[in-house]
């Protein structure tokens, strides 16, 4: 029991530091910084996934971190009211540039949800959360940054019905991984200056 437990520590510290050293890859335009970025809306979430709950688990903590980040908040309702209005379907057709016009915003942010899934088997549980990132300006409609960010996480359980419970818990803290990561690569807004 002693060599198991030693061998579940070990495996812990090996995730643990595989975690923390890498860098979330990503692309920026050069000089960033002097596009002067301050509203960004965030469109509907393109769930090529199937999971409603994770895609707007995704967009709303989005929101959140834009704000922390420094960029004031766009209302949800707003965006897709002026979608609606405009008669186009939330799922990205709208141009950046017709975005714009809509809203007076200077960027919008196109998110895909490639993966949301929970599994579960005997014992064991994965709740996977995959998320491509793509940040556009409304004036040109020039990808301005882009990155893609996967979280998968672990849960065991004695029955099927604990391990299902722990999978619905887990997937908010795998969508929380995912947009803390992926925005992490992008620049606050205070980085931006002021005119």
């Amino acid at each position: 029991m002693n060599h198991l437990r030693r061998l579940l520590v070990l495996l812990m510290i090996f995730f643990f530091l595989g975690g923390c050293g890498a860098k979330v890859p990503h692309q920026i335009v050069p000089e960033y910084a002097k596009r002067a970025l301050k509203l960004v809306a965030v469109l509907p979430v393109q769930n090529e996934a199937g999971d409603a709950t994770a895609a707007e688990m995704l967009r709303v903590r989005i929101v959140d971190e834009l704000h922390f980040k420094g960029y004031p908040r766009v209302p949800l309702k707003m965006i897709d009211d002026a979608l609606a209005g405009a008669g186009r379907a939330a799922d990205g057709q709208i141009t950046p540039q017709n975005f714009g016009r809509l809203l007076k915003v200077d960027a919008v942010l196109y998110v895909t949800l490639k993966e949301g899934q929970m599994g579960s088997g005997i014992l064991f549980g994965r709740t996977l959360v995959d998320a491509e990132f793509e940040l556009r300006s409304v004036r040109t409609g020039e990808s301005l940054w882009q990155t893609r960010y996967k979280a998968s996480h672990h849960h065991f359980g004695f029955t099927r019905k604990s391990i299902e419970l722990k999978a619905s818990r887990v997937i908010e803290a795998a969508v929380e991984e995912v947009v803390g990561k992926a925005l992490s690569t992008l620049p606050d807004a205070d980085e931006a200056p002021t005119a």
